[in-house]
């Protein structure tokens, strides 16, 4: 993890120089493509053909630092090789940051401490500007090492997940952590804790790439005189704009999965990593298997391998129960649990980037008695499978569900679940995006309307006129069992919505007959979304073509999940897509 503040010195040959600029653009080249898929780019930090070469890739190795500052002055006038160079070269440190032992994080970070005490007195600095620069990141450094003295226990405490204690830097170091509202803010400051080490140090290793590409544009002049690096810088930029046209609309990928976010997304995890987690949060263990199956879902989802170290230390250093049969503890086994999860993540051992099992897989897997993990649809008998379906919230599709287990076609149970899953966030979107929640006499919070006696209730803002009982009774108002639109009823006499705030109190003391019995009862019907309000009758309001585009998308990626991964991305995505939509559409 170097941090490249000295510029080398000595000599090489010319053959030598453009060589080594060829094979790290070419290195980056190929970051660049895995748009920060951690699996992709740790498939290529391993892949043979890319490290024949190894020696100028190797961290702080002479060839690496000599390959990097030679790109830097080659690619720091155009704007577009800039920015590529600092994307690229940002990707990288990150990921040697996160592949680091405690030792190697120790050292390097207290390396560059003491390099940053010296570098500011010597003639690197020729401006007072570039003094600044440097005096102002050894002030953050200064800032990190506040609370605790020692790099080493500052090290051990990001590693451990440390969440308590911290320490205070000015918030524009970490814009990323305030958007996300990670960090406490006071007198603009912001007060970091020990497990966002990772972010404040890659925001100051940023600051330094890019204020050291500015010191490069400024003696490119003197670099070019020569007629030789004339020719040099032309074979690399050429040979940067011929690859980078294809690399340049690689999307960005930013899975990236905090130990402290999994409760948060959990709801989007498929019924087999739902199951197991929910086995994890409960018992605080897992059987090997399934211990093996839930860090490989986590590592593929986006959870890098220091994340994970906190998130499994976390649970395995609470105490469990006798009966659990489990005598482990992370104070004893740290570091066998600890060489197990690099190991999942091709850090020690024979370095194989593991895949997480795909569908097939786990419905292979012996169920054997006690076993945690495998497929549900195959491991459950009904009444299980039941709870599991009632926790996942699924109404429709039971029977299919489990007439589809029952005759072993698990992965298609699982595909109806995720229509059904998806459909109700869809529709909950709808929902949300017409009313807030209103809560009816009998304590039940509704976030809908309710008809009853001639009168509907709904919110605060829109009062509604009362309609012809015997129309209501007419109609044949169901569920709609297609929850990806809302269902739009007409024909209910002619009665229209109304601005007012009369009549709006939903804890309305009307009763049926003056019989004095609760006025909302089991014969009540609930409409499942808001009409709009003052268009003169009921409306659909999935007339989104963007929301309708969603779910087509939704519907086919349901036919090509294959893996547990995938069954979240695809939700992810359509979460993003209907956060979006919605917000389009209050802008309007």
């Amino acid at each position: 993890m170097t941090f490249y503040l000295n510029p080398p010195s000595g000599n090489i040959s010319l053959q030598n120089l453009e060589k080594f600029a060829r094979i790290r653009l070419e290195f980056l080249l190929k970051i660049s493509s895995c748009g920060g898929d951690k699996l992709k780019l740790q498939d290529t930090v391993t892949d043979f053909l890319t490290v024949a070469e190894s020696e100028c890739l190797i961290d702080g190795s002479n060839k690496d630092v000599v390959s990097h500052f030679i790109l830097r002055l080659i690619m720091c006038q155009d704007h577009d090789s800039k920015d590529f160079l600092l994307k690229a070269e940002s990707q990288l440190f990150k990921f040697r940051f996160q592949c680091m032992s405690e030792d190697e994080l120790t050292k390097s970070l207290r390396r560059t401490d003491s390099h940053l005490k010296k570098v500011q007195h010597n003639y690197l600095v020729p401006s007072i500007h570039d003094f600044q620069k440097l005096k102002n990141i050894r002030d953050m450094f200064r800032l990190i090492t506040t609370t605790e003295q020692r790099w080493k226990l500052i090290v051990r405490r990001y590693l451990s997940g440390d969440s308590e204690r911290g320490f205070q830097i000015p918030f524009f170091i970490v814009p990323q952590l305030v958007a996300k509202r990670r960090v406490e803010l006071d007198n603009g400051l912001a007060f970091v804790p020990f497990c966002k080490l990772e972010d404040v140090i890659s925001q100051l290793w940023y600051q330094l790439l890019v204020w050291g590409i500015d010191r490069a544009c400024r003696i490119q002049k003197t670099f070019l005189q020569d007629k030789r690096m004339r020719v040099l810088t032309r074979h690399i930029q050429v040979m940067f704009r011929k690859h980078h046209r294809t690399f340049e609309d690689s999307p960005l990928n930013e899975n990236y999965l905090s130990h402290d976010q999994v409760s948060e997304v959990m709801t989007l995890f498929p019924p087999c990593m739902l199951h197991v987690h929910q086995i994890l949060t409960t018992r605080h263990r897992l059987q090997h298997h399934a211990r093996i199956q839930y860090t490989l879902f986590l590592k593929e989802i986006g959870m890098p391998v220091h994340e994970a170290l906190m998130f499994w230390r976390k649970e395995y250093s609470n105490s469990v129960e006798p009966h659990d049969g489990c005598p482990h503890h992370w104070q004893q086994d740290g570091r066998r649990y600890t060489y197990n999860i690099r190991h999942l993540y091709g850090l020690e051992g024979a370095c194989i980037n593991y895949r997480g099992h795909c569908c097939a897989t786990l419905q292979n897997a012996a169920c054997g008695v006690g076993e945690q993990g495998g497929c549900p649809f195959k491991c459950f008998d009904s009444d299980h499978l039941d709870i599991l379906l009632q926790r996942e919230k699924i109404l429709y599709s039971r029977e299919t569900i489990h007439q589809l287990s029952s005759e072993g076609r698990y992965s298609e149970a699982c595909r109806s679940l995720f229509v059904e899953k998806s459909k109700r966030l869809i529709q909950e979107t709808e929902v949300h995006g017409k009313t807030k929640p209103t809560v009816t006499e009998s304590g039940f919070e509704e976030n809908g309307m309710i008809v009853n006696d001639g009168h509907m209730v709904t919110n605060n803002t829109v009062a509604l006129t009362s309609i012809d009982h015997r129309a209501l009774d007419s109609q044949n108002i169901t569920e709609c069992p297609d929850t990806s639109r809302i269902c739009s009823y007409t024909g209910i006499g002619e009665t229209s919505w109304r601005h007012s705030h009369r009549d709006t109190n939903c804890n309305s003391s009307s009763d049926r007959s003056g019989t004095g019995e609760h006025p909302y009862n089991d014969t009540d019907m609930r409409v499942e979304s808001l009409p709009g309000c003052g268009d003169g009758k009921f409306e659909s309001v999935s007339t989104c073509p963007q929301k309708q585009c969603i779910e087509e998308r939704t519907d086919q990626e349901s036919k090509d999940i294959s893996k547990p991964s995938q069954f979240y991305f695809s939700l992810r995505k359509l979460v993003e897509g209907l956060k979006k939509c919605e917000k389009k559409h209050l802008n309007k």
